[in-house]
């Protein structure tokens, strides 16, 4: 297992590459280190934002819309659930014979794939 260690704002973090059984083109694609970096530097604050307006929009959008009428979304509600469940698949494929490879290695187990991941 190589290890590299970055050091960024007077902050030293170390980013472990692991050798995994199947690693699929897109993957090969993102330098991660260097995505971690730039979005750490640059996007701290951003999710701070959205929780905010996401909690302000929940209450005041109940009450913009409980005069209304209901908007027709079963198309949209029907091409995300579509999205999703093609989602959901592309993880079970990459997920599944990774954890199975961990659990039944001899020197990883349960341990390592909870601990250690």
């Amino acid at each position: 297992m190589n290890m590299s260690v970055f050091n960024y704002s007077s902050t030293e973090f170390t980013i472990a590459e692991v050798d995994y059984i199947q690693v699929w083109d897109i993957e090969r694609s993102i330098d991660l280190p260097a995505w971690k970096l730039w979005f750490e530097a640059t996007h701290q604050v951003i999710p701070c934002i959205v929780f905010v307006l996401y909690i302000a929009l929940s209450f005041w959008g109940q009450n913009l819309m409980k005069d209304r009428k209901p908007f027709s979304l079963r198309t949209e509600l029907a091409i995300w659930n579509f999205m999703l469940a093609v989602f959901s698949v592309l993880t079970f494929v990459r997920t599944i014979p990774e954890l199975k490879y961990i659990l039944w290695r001899k020197d990883a187990g349960f341990h390592a794939s909870v601990c250690r991941a």
